[in-house]
Parts: C-alpha cells; structure tokens; sequence
C-alpha cells in the first residue's frame, strides 16, 4: 500500500514556469489521495497570486493542499536570484522560506519540488525506495545547473573534507568542499545535492540542531545555501545522500530553456 507523503514547493514569482510547473505536478504517478499538497509564496504581485491561486483551486483529487503567504519574509525580499549570485542575503531568505514551509509538513516523507523544476513521473516512485536503507537520509532526482554558462552541468557534486589554517591559528580546522561528481549515472551515493527534486524525511531532519535548514555553517566552509549545508549535516550525523539518476527533472530559466 502506498504512502501518505507530501509534495511541498515554494513559487517565489515567476510567471514563466507556473504552467510547466504544474503540467509536472500532475502527470507524477502517485495516487493523488495519497499526497498532500503545501504551496508558499512569498510573493506580493497581485497578478501572480491570482492565476496560482486560479491554477491550486483546479487540483482535484489530492488528499489535502495548503496554500501560504509567506509573513517570514518580506515580500520585497525576492528569494531567488536570477543571475544565480550567491549573496548572504539571498542563501538567507531561502533557508527562511523552507523552514516556514517545513513547519506546515505533517508527513513523515515528504519530496520538495521547487517552482523553475518540471517534475517527471516517476518523481516519487523513483525517490521513496532510496529509504529501504536506513541510512538514506536524503535523495534526489537530477537536475542540469541553470547558473552556469557551462551547458549540462549537473547540479550534484561529491563531498570532500579540507584542511585549512585560519590567519592566527596554528590547529588544523577541517572544513567541507565540493568536486566534480565521478560517475554520474545510475542510483548512487553523493557528497551535495540540491533542493528542486529532493526528497526527505521528517524523523531524519528533526534530529539536525534548529533551525533545520540554515544559510551557511562553520564546517561547511565557502560552501553557501541551506541544501548544501543539509548535505553536509547529514554527512555528520552518518546518512547518506542519494541519487537517482533514472528521476530527471526539466531546470526551466527565464527564457523557458530547459536545462
């Protein structure tokens, strides 16, 4: 029998990707009364909130959706930057959102698709077996790096530790970093994934200190953005990061290429 779980996604604005966005959501293959559904936005455009709204009130058949207007945030505060730049600010905001959207998650499974992602259909069948190990703390499907100039860069990376010596200090201080993933097929162990096609458990994320998702962390170095730090906090509490490279999801930029 399958799972209750939920699908929980964050629209930060974009009009381009909201019907794609919702074409994945719904040809994903899963029995709808077994998904419940989160939506937040933090997003202020009168415009904007009246066709998702328009585009939420037409699911049918889901066992339950919640629709939030962010108050974390405000609605100034675009979450999501365009040209990619990774600000303090910015990895901020992000962690801000997914912890408001996680204290709405009742579930113990739960799959975060984010708002520029297409979903393909095995998004959940492909990603819910990953946690018949245990260990499994986290796994994703594949997407291609839209902030790059480089084309079909994945946006999965292996985990490597580093030492450095601060200016002052004479102890080693180990920190984490990132490298290219070697063999990037099939289903595999990983080091850093994202958040656009993850998925996660509850009972696994609630033993990380809070907040549970945080912009950045000493250990994780020049590492920024609560998906990377997750990765790593996970690492430390000896889960592993999975993914599945059969679960691809479309990396929609604003010109609607697909990445």
């Amino acid at each position: 029998m399958e799972k209750e779980l939920s699908i929980c996604g964050l629209l930060a604005g974009r009009f381009y990707s909201l019907e794609p966005y919702f074409w994945g959501l719904s040809i994903i293959d899963y029995p709808k009364d077994k998904i419940n559904l989160i939506f937040l936005t933090n997003s202020d455009n009168e415009d904007f909130l009246h066709i998702l709204e328009k585009r939420i009130i037409e699911l049918k058949g889901y066992n339950s959706i919640k629709f939030i207007k962010s108050k974390t945030v405000r609605p100034s505060a675009n979450a999501f930057i365009e040209n990619g730049v990774h600000t303090a600010e910015h990895a901020d905001v992000i962690a801000r959102l997914y912890n408001e959207l996680y204290s709405y998650i009742e579930t113990e499974e739960f799959l975060f698709l984010e708002d520029d992602v297409i979903a393909p259909s095995n998004a959940i069948n492909g990603l819910l077996p990953c946690f018949n190990d245990e260990k499994v703390g986290y796994a994703c499907g594949t997407q291609m790096n839209r902030h790059t100039k480089i084309d079909n860069s994945v946006f999965i990376w292996d985990l490597i530790k580093k030492r450095v010596y601060p200016e002052g200090d004479s102890n080693n201080t180990i920190t984490y970093g990132a490298t290219d993933l070697r063999k990037p097929f099939g289903i595999k162990e990983i080091g850093l994934g994202h958040f656009g096609l993850t998925m996660l458990k509850k009972s696994v994320c609630e033993q990380i200190q809070k907040p549970i998702f945080k912009p950045n962390l000493a250990i994780a170095g020049a590492l920024v953005g609560c998906d990377m730090v997750l990765c790593i906090e996970l690492e430390e509490l000896g889960y592993k990061r999975i993914a599945n490279f059969d679960v691809r999801g479309l990396h929609l930029d604003s010109q609607n290429k697909i990445h």
